[in-house]
């Protein structure tokens, strides 16, 4: 069976793609030891130039976010890595 489609809020098409934002039911959040996290990642060319990029922590569905929790914790050498359910908060202005 496959999983059920989300409700789609918005499309946009243009020549090459056509985006849908669509409504997430649930968002989880990668965590360290309760606090939110970014990830940056300093990473260094075949030209010796240095590149930074930031790794996303937080996902639509809970299998990837454990994913990269076990992932992070196995790196780290550590169990402190976890993951949240996010509930719709306060909107920023």
């Amino acid at each position: 069976m496959s999983k059920p489609s989300a409700p789609v809020i918005r499309t946009l098409e243009t020549e090459i793609c056509k985006m849908d934002v669509l409504q997430a039911s649930e968002v989880y959040q990668v965590t360290y030891s309760g606090l939110m996290i970014s990830i940056r990642r300093n990473q260094l060319s075949q030209d010796n130039k240095s590149y930074i990029t930031y790794d996303r922590t937080s996902f639509s569905t809970r299998g990837h976010a454990v994913a990269l929790a076990d992932k992070l914790n196995k790196a780290f050498s550590t169990t402190c890595f976890e993951v949240r359910r996010v509930v719709l908060g306060q909107k920023e202005d």
